[in-house]
């Protein structure tokens, strides 16, 4: 089996990462919400994670790019963005502070690896050359075969999504599966990275792996620190 995609003359890449926001968006809020959060706060941390998921993205992407067609959606960013965003919130609402953190993070993998599915059919980032099974071959990349490292993440990331659902339900320490779910991400991001194009030609570690490191060492820093 293996995956053709043509030039597609139509803003999927746009629709589908913003549809992976709502939708991680949404999977926050009903967790918010069945922990007890107020209204008005579930209300306040959505936009707020909105915003700076959007902004510290298109920050990033910008200020690595400095092109206009290369513009798009940066893991790094979006999860900085993210983890700003909800740390305000928790800052200002100081309603279930916890609950809000667990909730976000384990939303984290299910917008990332949804989001993902998008990359794979605008192929704005693609994988290393290879030409087995599962291939994906681009028009965009005349008709070149590469690995598909965007399927990969995608069924990677919601899967460790459904870990933290599990664990979140059977364990009382919350927190601690927080922690874990962010460690697994960090651990699939920086190691599926190296299946990554930006791989070839000599680069080892890249600038998306240590932004990732930093982001995960401070997460979890604050986890600790929040309890």
């Amino acid at each position: 089996m293996h995956f053709y995609i043509p030039i597609i003359n139509f803003p999927i890449y746009g629709i589908i990462v913003l549809s992976s926001i709502f939708i991680g968006i949404a999977y926050a809020s009903i967790m918010m919400v069945r922990s007890g959060a107020g209204k008005q706060s579930v209300l306040y941390t959505s936009m707020l994670s909105f915003v700076s998921i959007i902004t510290c993205s298109l920050t990033l992407s910008i200020t690595l790019y400095q092109d206009p067609e290369q513009i798009g959606f940066i893991a790094a960013g979006g999860a900085a963005g993210l983890l700003i965003g909800v740390l305000l919130s928790v800052f200002i609402n100081q309603d279930h502070e916890k609950d809000t953190i667990v909730a976000w993070v384990l939303s984290a993998p299910l917008m990332y690896g949804l989001s993902k599915i998008g990359c794979h059919f605008a192929g704005c980032c693609y994988g290393i050359p290879y030409d087995g099974m599962f291939s994906v071959t681009y028009e965009l990349h005349g008709h070149r075969s590469f690995f598909p490292i965007q399927i990969t993440e995608a069924f990677v990331f919601v899967i460790i999504f459904l870990i933290g659902i599990v664990l979140v339900r059977i364990s009382d320490k919350k927190m601690r599966t927080a922690r874990v779910v962010i460690v697994l991400s960090a651990i699939a991001k920086i190691g599926l990275d190296f299946l990554r194009a930006t791989h070839i030609g000599g680069e080892i570690i890249s600038i998306n792996q240590i932004m990732i490191a930093i982001l995960t060492v401070a997460a979890l820093v604050l986890s600790f620190l929040w309890g």
